[in-house]
Protein backbone atom coordinates (compact mmCIF):
# COMPACT_ATOMS: atom_id res chain seq x y z
CA UNK A 1 0.00 0.00 0.00
CA UNK A 2 0.83 3.48 -1.07
CA UNK A 3 2.12 6.48 1.85
CA UNK A 4 -0.20 8.51 2.93
CA UNK A 5 -0.18 11.90 4.04
CA UNK A 6 -1.40 12.23 7.61
CA UNK A 7 -5.18 13.72 7.85
CA UNK A 8 -6.25 16.72 10.03
CA UNK A 9 -7.89 15.60 13.24
CA UNK A 10 -12.07 15.57 12.32
CA UNK A 11 -12.35 18.83 15.26
CA UNK A 12 -9.91 20.72 13.18
CA UNK A 13 -11.56 20.29 10.01
CA UNK A 14 -14.93 20.82 11.63
CA UNK A 15 -12.97 24.30 13.09
CA UNK A 16 -12.42 24.93 8.83
CA UNK A 17 -14.53 23.41 6.93
CA UNK A 18 -18.99 22.99 6.61
CA UNK A 19 -19.99 20.03 4.93
CA UNK A 20 -22.94 20.66 2.77
CA UNK A 21 -24.57 17.89 0.53
CA UNK A 22 -21.04 16.13 -0.64
CA UNK A 23 -19.31 19.49 -0.47
CA UNK A 24 -16.53 21.67 1.64
CA UNK A 25 -17.27 25.38 2.80
CA UNK A 26 -15.13 27.63 4.46
CA UNK A 27 -15.86 28.60 7.75
CA UNK A 28 -12.99 30.82 8.46
CA UNK A 29 -10.62 32.40 6.67
CA UNK A 30 -7.64 30.04 6.61
CA UNK A 31 -5.36 31.62 4.00
CA UNK A 32 -6.15 35.53 4.69
CA UNK A 33 -7.38 37.14 2.06
CA UNK A 34 -7.14 34.40 -1.26
CA UNK A 35 -10.93 32.92 0.21
CA UNK A 36 -14.39 33.98 1.83
CA UNK A 37 -16.17 32.54 4.69
CA UNK A 38 -18.66 30.47 2.60
CA UNK A 39 -16.68 29.65 -0.59
CA UNK A 40 -16.45 26.43 -2.00
CA UNK A 41 -13.04 24.72 -1.07
CA UNK A 42 -10.79 23.01 -2.85
CA UNK A 43 -10.55 22.72 -7.05
CA UNK A 44 -10.56 19.88 -9.63
CA UNK A 45 -7.29 18.21 -10.20
CA UNK A 46 -7.45 16.66 -14.06
CA UNK A 47 -4.60 14.71 -13.53
CA UNK A 48 -6.79 12.12 -10.96
CA UNK A 49 -10.30 13.13 -11.48
CA UNK A 50 -10.71 14.00 -7.98
CA UNK A 51 -11.52 17.39 -6.27
CA UNK A 52 -8.44 18.34 -3.79
CA UNK A 53 -8.10 20.58 -0.96
CA UNK A 54 -4.95 22.55 0.25
CA UNK A 55 -4.06 22.71 3.77
CA UNK A 56 -1.04 24.96 4.72
CA UNK A 57 1.11 23.72 1.50
CA UNK A 58 -0.34 19.81 1.05
CA UNK A 59 -3.45 18.58 -0.92
CA UNK A 60 -5.78 16.34 0.15
CA UNK A 61 -8.52 14.47 -1.71
CA UNK A 62 -12.16 16.04 -0.82
CA UNK A 63 -13.27 12.72 -0.09
CA UNK A 64 -11.19 11.64 2.62
CA UNK A 65 -11.66 14.68 4.43
CA UNK A 66 -15.20 14.33 4.34
CA UNK A 67 -14.97 10.94 5.46
CA UNK A 68 -12.39 11.95 9.01
CA UNK A 69 -15.12 14.79 9.72
CA UNK A 70 -17.96 11.84 9.44
CA UNK A 71 -15.26 9.15 10.86
CA UNK A 72 -13.18 10.14 13.77
CA UNK A 73 -11.87 7.51 14.95
CA UNK A 74 -9.17 5.01 13.53
CA UNK A 75 -6.56 5.74 11.14
CA UNK A 76 -6.94 6.52 7.74
CA UNK A 77 -4.64 4.41 5.51
CA UNK A 78 -7.61 2.16 3.50
CA UNK A 79 -8.55 2.76 0.59
CA UNK A 80 -12.29 4.30 0.21
CA UNK A 81 -14.67 3.69 -2.68
CA UNK A 82 -16.92 5.54 -4.61
CA UNK A 83 -19.80 3.56 -4.91
CA UNK A 84 -21.20 5.19 -7.92
CA UNK A 85 -18.06 5.22 -9.41
CA UNK A 86 -18.34 9.17 -9.58
CA UNK A 87 -15.37 10.15 -8.34
CA UNK A 88 -16.84 13.98 -8.40
CA UNK A 89 -19.60 13.04 -6.10
CA UNK A 90 -18.47 12.82 -2.29
CA UNK A 91 -21.49 12.33 -0.39
CA UNK A 92 -21.11 10.51 3.14
CA UNK A 93 -23.67 8.43 1.37
CA UNK A 94 -21.65 7.28 -1.87
CA UNK A 95 -18.11 6.57 0.43
CA UNK A 96 -17.38 3.52 1.37
CA UNK A 97 -14.33 1.75 3.39
CA UNK A 98 -12.97 -0.98 1.06
CA UNK A 99 -9.51 -3.01 0.32
CA UNK A 100 -7.85 -2.78 -3.17
CA UNK A 101 -9.43 -5.57 -4.66
CA UNK A 102 -13.23 -4.50 -3.55
CA UNK A 103 -12.39 -1.11 -5.58
CA UNK A 104 -10.72 -2.68 -8.59
CA UNK A 105 -13.82 -4.64 -9.04
CA UNK A 106 -16.25 -1.54 -8.03
CA UNK A 107 -14.59 -0.04 -11.90
CA UNK A 108 -17.53 0.43 -13.96
CA UNK A 109 -17.69 -1.53 -17.26
CA UNK A 110 -17.13 0.58 -20.22
CA UNK A 111 -14.96 2.87 -18.50
CA UNK A 112 -11.30 2.75 -19.58
CA UNK A 113 -8.35 4.91 -19.06
CA UNK A 114 -7.26 7.61 -21.37
CA UNK A 115 -4.15 6.69 -23.46
CA UNK A 116 -1.58 9.27 -22.88
CA UNK A 117 1.51 9.75 -25.25
CA UNK A 118 2.44 9.11 -28.88
CA UNK A 119 4.35 6.37 -29.11
CA UNK A 120 3.18 2.86 -31.01
CA UNK A 121 2.16 1.25 -28.13
CA UNK A 122 -0.89 4.22 -27.70
CA UNK A 123 -1.65 4.92 -30.94
CA UNK A 124 -2.45 1.03 -31.42
CA UNK A 125 -4.59 0.70 -27.84
CA UNK A 126 -6.42 4.14 -29.95
CA UNK A 127 -6.97 2.20 -32.39
CA UNK A 128 -8.40 -1.03 -31.03
CA UNK A 129 -10.71 1.14 -28.84
CA UNK A 130 -12.05 2.39 -31.80
CA UNK A 131 -13.00 -0.90 -33.36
Amino acid sequence: MRYRIPIPTAKELHRIFEYKDGMLFYKDNPMRGWVRKGDRAGYFCKSDGYRRVTLGCISYAEHRLIWRMHNPRGTMPFVLDHIDGNRSNNDINNLRRATESDNQNNRHVGVSPKVVGSGKLQKFLKRRRVQ
